[in-house]
């Protein structure tokens, strides 16, 4: 006999007009994009876990079962890949983009466990919101790419404040979905707050880890292995450094409908290079052993060659 909490209600009960944008967008980006592009992406052992639980908590929503232990379960799983994923991003300014997934990590598990103790189908709606930054970071990236300032798709789509701005802005938009709305929001971004504080805080112990206590020490190891530390490559601010953990977007084989988009209204006008000066300096400092540093602390499989893809 299916137990109570799986039961299968109404079909489809959850699937509103705003659902089913959100479930087109899914499609989109989330099934047709990353099926053609799914060699060109960096490997890592959570990637699958990740997805595979993502997925199926919003199947357990959409099909209209009650909030049950599977579904804790599962997003349980989502977001601790979630944390090992973002552990040592290295995407757009780490000080920014770690904490806005981090937050992310942590307050869903506390809505689904809230939801699960309710059994409120408002609550299961609400813990279920904020996986759609997934889908709304991917549009924001397409978006704000192809009105940025370079005529230069790839350069436009890899920048580091794109990335930022799509990264946090499909957050804030994902969590206020949820019918707390403004009270969501804030509660999130005083997350953010927390996380991005105690990751700096870990960066400057390990910067003069002779001058900290031993229970500084211990409790600054215990948040790196969490992931809450800030990079620094020997610098005060991340923000002057680039790197990727994986090939660089805007090349891929489903990035054509991007580069067409991004020429749109454009015409055969020339324009200068709008490349933020720092960035250029960033490209050209990386330091060497980052990649190696990154591959073996996650397991990751870096490219070579920042111009071949990974190749499976």
């Amino acid at each position: 006999m299916i137990s109570p909490s799986l039961a299968l209600n109404d079909p489809l009960p959850n699937l509103g007009s705003p659902d089913v944008l959100t479930l087109l967008l899914y499609i989109i980006f989330g099934l047709i994009y990353h099926s053609i592009n799914r060699k060109s992406y960096r490997r890592h052992w959570a990637i699958s876990y990740h997805a595979a639980a993502g997925v199926g908590e919003l199947g357990l929503y959409y099909l209209g079962f009650e909030m049950s232990m599977g579904g804790l379960s599962l997003c349980l799983i989502q977001s601790g890949t979630n944390l090992i994923l973002s552990k040592r991003l290295m995407k757009g300014v780490p000080s920014l983009t770690r904490p806005a997934y981090q937050a992310g990590a942590i307050l869903r598990p506390v809505m689904s466990l809230y939801a699960y103790n309710t059994r409120c189908p408002r609550d299961y709606h609400d813990s279920i919101a904020p996986l759609h930054a997934f889908v709304y970071a991917r549009l924001l990236l397409l978006v704000y790419s192809s009105i940025s300032p370079s005529p230069s798709f790839e350069d436009n789509i890899n920048s580091k404040q794109v990335y930022n701005l799509a990264i946090c802005a499909s957050a804030l938009v994902a969590v206020g979905q949820t019918t707390r709305g403004v009270s969501a929001v804030t509660i999130y971004l005083m997350l953010v707050l927390v996380v991005g504080k105690l990751s700096l805080w870990t960066r400057t112990v390990f910067a003069c880890p002779d001058e900290r206590s031993a229970f500084c020490a211990s409790l600054a190891h215990i948040l790196d292995y969490i992931g809450f530390r800030t990079p620094s490559f020997g610098r005060p601010d991340s923000s002057n450094t680039i790197s990727n953990n994986g090939p660089p977007i805007g090349r891929l084989p489903a990035d054509v409908f991007g580069h067409w988009l991004n020429a749109l209204g454009r015409g055969d006008e020339d324009y200068p290079d709008t490349t933020d000066a720092t960035e250029k300096v960033s490209k050209r400092t990386i330091p060497p052993e980052t990649p190696e540093l990154v591959e073996k602390e996650e397991g990751i499989g870096m490219l070579e060659s920042s111009e071949a893809p990974i190749e499976s």
